[in-house]
């Protein structure tokens, strides 16, 4: 499966270079519990690019799922030494490849 990207900016715009990325990506809400992986984008269609932005979501930053809320929304991640809460639909928005141990 082949998806359309929209990079983040560093400025959290949301604007950037669209790019194919192959199918060795998954969504960020894939993650199991203690999995780390780095963001790579987000889909075309995210409503919540610059948001996303502003809490760090960078190409290169490197996350890891922490737990999930008791009913599994939302989801709870490390980022840049913080924890951030992120809704499964938008995690669903965040592509990552996972890292390699």
């Amino acid at each position: 499966m082949i998806f359309e990207t929209r990079r983040f900016s560093k400025l959290g715009d949301g604007l950037g270079e669209q790019a194919s990325v192959s199918s060795d990506l998954c969504p960020l809400s894939d993650l199991c519990s203690g999995e780390t992986g780095i963001v790579q984008g987000t889909r075309w269609q995210s409503e919540h690019a610059e948001l996303l932005a502003s809490y760090g979501f960078f190409p290169g930053s490197v996350v890891t799922r922490v737990s999930s809320a008791p009913q599994g929304d939302p989801l709870i991640f490390r980022l840049e030494g913080r924890l951030v809460a992120v809704r499964k639909g938008t995690a669903a928005d965040i592509m990552v490849t996972r890292e390699k141990k």
